[in-house]
């Protein structure tokens, strides 16, 4: 998706004008509009690996200017790894022409078990898993779920601290620190 989360009331402004975007929240443009990156045909740019045990698919995309009212050409590589014992996504935009908004994301779902379907319907979560993130700040939501614009730095071993593997049964129980 171009845009993670909301952008208020479907418009921004960049570079002294007014950008209309589409609607697809009530009056809020979510995650990039009504034809967002996940109903896009993607190519396929690599497959293979080359770093001993690591393989990786190499998806791209070129959402033209105008695209649900971006204004510039935006270029996205999304890489999807595995090696043994780990999965990675990495996620790489180059814009071309106007400036443009970008603040990509990946809301894909993943079994990393790898025996959904000959489990219970009890038993298919995701809690056993393992998380780790690279990042040291966070962009707390408002209550309409509207980011409220502060970053806030992340204190090291608090709850939302996730620069060691973490479970995610843990962050089921957090809440949102905006609130």
């Amino acid at each position: 998706m171009m845009q993670a989360n909301r952008i208020a009331n479907g418009s921004f402004r960049l570079g002294g004008r007014t950008h209309e975007l589409a609607m697809n929240n009530g009056p809020n443009c979510l995650h990039g509009g009504v034809l967002g990156f996940d109903r896009r045909m993607w190519g396929c740019r690599g497959f293979g690996g080359s770093q001993g045990d690591r393989q990786q698919l190499e998806l791209s995309y070129v959402s033209p200017a105008g695209e649900e009212g971006f204004p510039g050409e935006l270029s996205v590589a999304l890489t999807y790894w595995v090696s043994p014992g780990q999965l990675g996504i990495a996620l790489r935009a180059t814009v071309t022409g106007s400036a443009t908004p970008v603040n990509l994301t990946n809301h894909t779902y993943w079994n990393l078990r790898g025996d959904l379907l000959s489990r219970p319907l009890a038993d298919r979560t995701v809690s056993g898993h393992l998380l780790r993130l690279h990042c040291s700040k966070l962009l707390p939501v408002g209550p309409s779920q509207l980011p409220t614009g502060e970053l806030r730095l992340i204190p090291r071993g608090g709850d939302w601290d996730w620069a060691a593997f973490r479970s995610l049964a843990a962050a089921c129980q957090l809440r949102d620190p905006g609130r």
